[in-house]
């Protein structure tokens, strides 16, 4: 709340920055807040980091290091790595741990998070960015998640959740949860995975954190009976992805709007989005594939397949997508479009 009441200001003083070619003086501003690009939905860090390459020396390796790798984290959540490639291709790419890094988070690639993230991770406690490398920690019990590595990634889980539940913020305590719930549902224990799920949920997080707590919300309400607090819960998470370009966070909506379509018979919309997902590189997993098994084998049993036609390929159209079918569901008049 504080950051939003002093965010004009801020906007100023970069402004400033940028505009007098004082790079040292805009990255001091910016330093404090860069866990904002990765926790919350303030997106406009990342033009104010590409505004500042703009002006920095290309023989400051050190300067150019901190806007890269900050891009990275952009790009990320935004999921579009040929955008961090045309930076790297405009202003190089120094060797250095947080660029490794940086790339690995970019391109999903978790092999490479799970080797250069503990780097990461040393680095930033050196620097003295012990809150950057707290988030980074996590970046390694989500690469072993996605390896498969459960045993190593349940034990790193634990180890941070009583961390955080001690120190804080709130923020991590419901991304531990999170993953452990995930973890437990790639299991097969379902039970202890709702377990976490409703945990994290009951975790209250700043506005705007990044959190699937909403479609989890609609998946409980949904199975409940309550298919229209469900549409509108995570109608109004979509929104809120396309608001604030977090598309990283896309895959876990598609997710529940796969399962809940095909429950409602809505095999088009289901298959569309399913199609989506496929070109994601997501189901290549089987343990995210399993979330979404019963409702694929449907369509498959029905030979549904998506409305005539582009096929949904772009992640921005596919939140659009969801959006509007949603919409439908909740107000049933509303002619298809």
């Amino acid at each position: 709340a504080r950051l939003g009441e002093l965010w004009p200001n801020l906007r100023a003083a970069v402004d400033w920055a940028v505009e007098s070619g004082a790079d040292a003086l805009g990255r001091s501003l910016i330093r404090p807040i860069l866990s904002e690009i990765i926790l919350r939905s303030h997106y406009e860090i990342g033009d104010w980091i590409e505004r500042l390459l703009e002006i920095t020396s290309p023989d400051d390796d050190e300067a150019l290091v901190f806007g890269l790798y900050w891009a990275a984290h952009r790009y990320s959540v935004s999921q579009d790595p040929k955008a961090y490639q045309r930076l790297v291709d405009r202003f190089g790419e120094p060797n250095h741990v947080f660029l490794r890094h940086g790339r690995a988070l970019t391109e999903d690639d978790y092999e490479a998070m799970a080797e250069w993230t503990p780097e990461a991770v040393i680095e930033l406690r050196r620097r003295g960015d012990d809150h950057l490398a707290e988030r980074a920690e996590i970046n390694v019990a989500t690469a072993w998640l996605n390896l498969g590595r459960y045993t190593e990634c349940d034990a790193r889980l634990a180890e941070l959740l009583d961390r955080y539940r001690e120190q804080g913020p709130p923020t991590f305590v419901n991304w531990t949860l999170l993953l452990l719930g995930y973890s437990s549902s790639f299991q097969g224990a379902q039970d202890r995975a709702d377990s976490y799920f409703d945990q994290a949920i009951a975790v209250e997080v700043p506005p705007g954190t990044h959190t699937p707590n909403k479609p989890l919300e609609a998946r409980a309400a949904f199975r409940r009976g309550n298919h229209l607090r469900a549409f509108r819960t995570l109608r109004s998470h979509i929104t809120e992805l396309l608001a604030s370009d977090n598309m990283q966070a896309g895959s876990i909506a598609c997710i529940e709007f796969i399962n809940m379509t095909t429950h409602l018979g809505r095999h088009d919309e289901a298959a569309a989005m399913l199609g989506y997902l496929e070109t994601t590189g997501m189901l290549d997993n089987p343990a995210w594939r399993s979330l979404v098994l019963d409702s694929s084998d449907t369509l498959a049993a029905t030979g549904s397949h998506p409305a005539d036609g582009d096929p949904i390929r772009d992640h921005r159209q596919a939140l659009e997508y969801m959006r509007d079918a949603l919409e439908r569901l909740e107000h049933p008049l509303l002619p298809d479009r």
